[in-house]
């Protein structure tokens, strides 16, 4: 019931799981874009290319930026991003303040309303911190008024 009646508060905005490479010049950037072009195993390969060449605190994880919704990074890294198909990546630099980013999308999940079965044990635990809070409240104003409290 709560879950139907409050179902503001179960949607998701479009999220991204990426990987980038981060560098200087965008002459660089080519570089790593020509020999990805090559690459029979082009996930791995971008992981490696990422360890060795990415200036970026995500290269010493092969690149990998978790799962992000789009207004949590910059407009045109972002823009690139979602514009992509899971398993590619960038074919042209994206510039951004940071420097020179080669973007491989690992997965995409689309807007929408998140699934009852993903977030029962959530709303449950809630739901019993919710009681608890309201019993607690009730035994304490009991337990006043029927204290013998005096102050010397």
């Amino acid at each position: 019931r709560y879950y139907r009646e409050n179902d503001s508060k179960f949607y998701q905005s479009a999220s991204a799981s990426a990987r980038h490479i981060l560098v200087t010049t965008q002459s660089e950037a080519r570089e790593i874009i020509k020999e990805l072009e090559f690459s029979s195993n082009l996930r791995e390969r971008f992981i490696e290319l990422a360890k060795i060449r990415s200036t970026g605190p995500s290269g010493k994880n092969g690149g990998d930026l978790g799962w992000f919704s789009k207004d949590q990074m910059v407009p045109e890294f972002s823009n690139a991003t979602f514009a992509l198909n899971p398993g590619n990546f960038t074919h042209i630099p994206v510039q951004t303040h940071f420097g020179y980013h080669i973007i491989y999308l690992t997965d995409k999940k689309p807007a929408g309303k998140i699934e009852f079965s993903k977030v029962r044990d959530s709303i449950a635990n809630s739901l019993k911190l919710k009681k608890f809070q309201e019993d607690l409240k009730n035994l304490s104003k009991k337990l006043k008024k029927s204290a013998n409290i005096s102050v010397k």
